[in-house]
């Protein structure tokens, strides 16, 4: 980072080498109580189990060692969001004795997006094994964000920024899904799907002192089963990279010292995440329509082997 103070410029160079691990155990209960248009508008998540470990090394060194699981804040709450317009209706039962800290979490549910990641992942019409169907636009930026433990509806939280400050963020390039296989197994008709690709994300966000670039690259590999019948996912397998790099400049002051100061300053992180997420249908599920079926319109019924349901998008 750089600093201009009265003519003098300082140079400040520092370099972090820091690893986070995480291991995360989780059992949670999701229920779609509204829909509208083929779009969720109400879910209820009931948190049933949440715990992780973490090991933290910087500059090779350990300052954090996780030797046991230790329960999220958040293990034994059920969050109820309803979709509005501008944000979210947000209601929590349970947990947090400490008040601000409920608080602070229903702001940061504001703007998620309750759409499930399935939607987003699943094609738009019939396949059969070998097809293909990219994941990009929106919805590409719906299943970075929902993976990597953000999941905004960028469209609704982009409308909260004040109108000084403007930011810009654009999904380059796509993941390409293929449906592998279609096979019987339990008495259920099971799709897998291989997902893969590098794509990118470009962040611009400029106010009225400063303005800041964010470009982030991807890797992602993935594999999910899902249910055809039920029109249930069954299991997801998400392997993925990233690095990003930040750069930003601006200037400060302080009329009662007399000071004024501009800076730049940039930074670069690399990360790894691997999520291994398996889903148990309710027992009783009732099937749901497949690719081009509906259960009372007299619309025509899918192929034999017909892939995953289509997400509507």
């Amino acid at each position: 980072m750089k600093t201009t103070h009265a003519g003098e410029t300082r140079d400040d160079d520092r370099n972090l080498d820091e690893h986070v691990h995480e291991e995360l155990r989780s059992r949670v209960k999701l229920e779609v109580l509204e829909a509208e248009g083929g779009q969720v508008r109400a879910v209820r998540t009931t948190f049933e189990e949440s715990r992780s470990k973490v090991t933290v090394e910087r500059d090779g060194k350990t300052i954090r060692k996780g030797d046991a699981f230790e329960a999220a804040p958040f293990e034994g709450v059920e969050v109820t969001l309803r979709w509005g317009k501008d944000e979210n209706d947000v209601s929590i039962k349970g947990g947090f004795s400490d008040e601000a800290q409920r608080e602070d979490v229903k702001r940061g549910l504001l703007y998620r997006d309750l759409e499930p990641l399935v939607s987003y992942l699943l094609p738009k019409e019939p396949v059969k094994a070998g097809d293909t169907w990219a994941i990009e636009g929106r919805a590409l930026g719906q299943v970075l964000a929902q993976t990597l433990g953000n999941g905004e509806d960028h469209d609704r939280a982009r409308k909260a920024i004040p109108v000084e400050i403007k930011t810009d963020r654009e999904t380059i390039g796509a993941l390409t899904a293929k449906l592998v296989e279609v096979e019987e197994a339990g008495g259920h008709t099971l799709a897998t799907v291989s997902i893969a690709g590098k794509p990118g994300e470009d962040r611009t966000t400029e106010a009225k002192d400063a303005e800041s670039t964010a470009t982030t690259t991807y890797d992602v590999r993935a594999t999910f089963v899902f249910v055809v019948d039920l029109g249930l996912p069954r299991s997801l397998e998400w392997n993925s990279s990233w690095k990003s790099k930040l750069t930003a400049s601006g200037e400060r002051s302080d009329p009662q010292q007399d000071l004024e100061m501009s800076f730049t300053q940039s930074s670069e992180e690399e990360v790894t995440f691997d999520s291994k997420t398996e889903y148990e249908p309710l027992e009783g599920a009732a099937s749901r329509p497949s690719a081009g079926e509906k259960s009372e319109g007299g619309e025509k019924k899918p192929e034999k082997a017909t892939g995953p349901a289509p997400s509507g998008r």
